[in-house]
């Protein structure tokens, strides 16, 4: 009978591992992860007169997690979270 041994892993691709120029592969959008830039958003949201209440409930979150996003105290927003902040700004802003 063989000798018993553990399986080798095999090392899980990352959605951040690079493949270079691959067609199958495309580069992932840059997330936005700087607080200084939610907090810019966040105040000219603000600016135009959206309070933090009506901003949670349009990007779908709470209030608190928009003080979070503006103070720089959220470790790790969501990528949708983001993007939805940086939508409902780019729309807002250019009206």
């Amino acid at each position: 009978m063989a000798e018993w041994r553990p399986r080798q892993r095999r090392a899980a691709l990352s959605c951040f591992d690079s493949f270079g120029d691959s067609d199958i592969f495309p580069a992932m959008p840059h997330v936005i992860t700087d607080h200084q830039q939610f907090q810019a958003m966040i105040e000219g949201l603000s600016q135009h007169g959206m309070t933090s209440s009506e901003i949670a409930r349009r990007i779908g979150c709470s209030r608190q997690q928009v003080w979070r996003l503006e103070t720089g105290t959220c470790r790790k927003p969501s990528f949708e979270l983001g993007m939805r902040l940086k939508q409902l700004h780019d729309k807002t802003i250019s009206k």
